[in-house]
Protein backbone atom coordinates (compact mmCIF):
# COMPACT_ATOMS: atom_id res chain seq x y z
CA UNK A 1 0.00 0.00 0.00
CA UNK A 2 2.89 2.35 0.71
CA UNK A 3 4.21 2.03 -2.82
CA UNK A 4 0.78 2.69 -4.29
CA UNK A 5 0.45 5.79 -2.14
CA UNK A 6 3.94 6.91 -3.09
CA UNK A 7 3.38 6.19 -6.77
CA UNK A 8 0.13 8.16 -6.78
CA UNK A 9 1.86 11.00 -4.97
CA UNK A 10 4.75 11.16 -7.43
CA UNK A 11 2.48 10.81 -10.48
CA UNK A 12 0.32 13.69 -9.29
CA UNK A 13 3.31 15.80 -8.27
CA UNK A 14 4.94 15.47 -11.70
CA UNK A 15 1.71 15.96 -13.66
CA UNK A 16 0.99 19.42 -14.94
CA UNK A 17 -2.76 18.69 -15.11
CA UNK A 18 -5.14 15.79 -14.44
CA UNK A 19 -3.36 14.87 -11.23
CA UNK A 20 -6.11 12.54 -10.04
CA UNK A 21 -6.18 10.73 -13.36
CA UNK A 22 -2.45 10.11 -13.22
CA UNK A 23 -2.69 8.86 -9.64
CA UNK A 24 -5.60 6.59 -10.58
CA UNK A 25 -3.62 5.12 -13.48
CA UNK A 26 -0.87 4.16 -11.04
CA UNK A 27 -3.52 2.51 -8.86
CA UNK A 28 -4.98 0.58 -11.79
CA UNK A 29 -1.53 -0.63 -12.81
CA UNK A 30 -0.91 -1.75 -9.23
CA UNK A 31 -4.29 -3.49 -9.16
CA UNK A 32 -3.47 -5.32 -12.39
CA UNK A 33 -0.17 -6.51 -10.94
CA UNK A 34 -1.97 -7.54 -7.75
CA UNK A 35 -4.61 -9.41 -9.74
CA UNK A 36 -1.91 -11.31 -11.59
CA UNK A 37 -0.29 -12.14 -8.26
CA UNK A 38 -3.65 -13.27 -6.90
CA UNK A 39 -4.07 -15.72 -9.78
CA UNK A 40 -0.55 -17.13 -9.80
CA UNK A 41 0.67 -17.00 -6.18
CA UNK A 42 -1.33 -19.00 -3.66
CA UNK A 43 1.04 -18.53 -0.71
CA UNK A 44 -0.87 -15.48 0.57
CA UNK A 45 -4.42 -15.89 1.97
CA UNK A 46 -7.21 -14.88 -0.41
CA UNK A 47 -8.78 -12.36 2.00
CA UNK A 48 -5.46 -10.52 2.18
CA UNK A 49 -5.14 -10.38 -1.60
CA UNK A 50 -8.75 -9.20 -2.02
CA UNK A 51 -8.33 -6.46 0.58
CA UNK A 52 -5.22 -5.20 -1.18
CA UNK A 53 -6.93 -5.40 -4.55
CA UNK A 54 -9.92 -3.33 -3.38
CA UNK A 55 -7.92 -0.71 -1.47
CA UNK A 56 -5.07 -0.08 -3.91
CA UNK A 57 -6.79 2.49 -6.19
CA UNK A 58 -8.20 4.62 -3.31
CA UNK A 59 -4.77 4.61 -1.64
CA UNK A 60 -3.07 5.84 -4.81
CA UNK A 61 -5.77 8.52 -5.15
CA UNK A 62 -5.05 9.54 -1.57
CA UNK A 63 -1.41 10.05 -2.57
CA UNK A 64 -2.58 12.16 -5.50
CA UNK A 65 -4.81 14.18 -3.19
CA UNK A 66 -1.90 14.91 -0.85
CA UNK A 67 0.34 15.94 -3.76
CA UNK A 68 -2.37 18.26 -5.08
CA UNK A 69 -2.80 19.84 -1.64
CA UNK A 70 0.95 20.39 -1.32
CA UNK A 71 1.12 21.81 -4.85
CA UNK A 72 -1.54 24.43 -4.10
CA UNK A 73 -0.20 25.35 -0.66
CA UNK A 74 1.21 28.89 -0.52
Amino acid sequence: MFWSFFGGFIAAKVAKRAEYTNAAVIGVIGAAIGFDSMLTNHAVPLWYELTGFIVIVPVSLLGGYLALKLKKAP
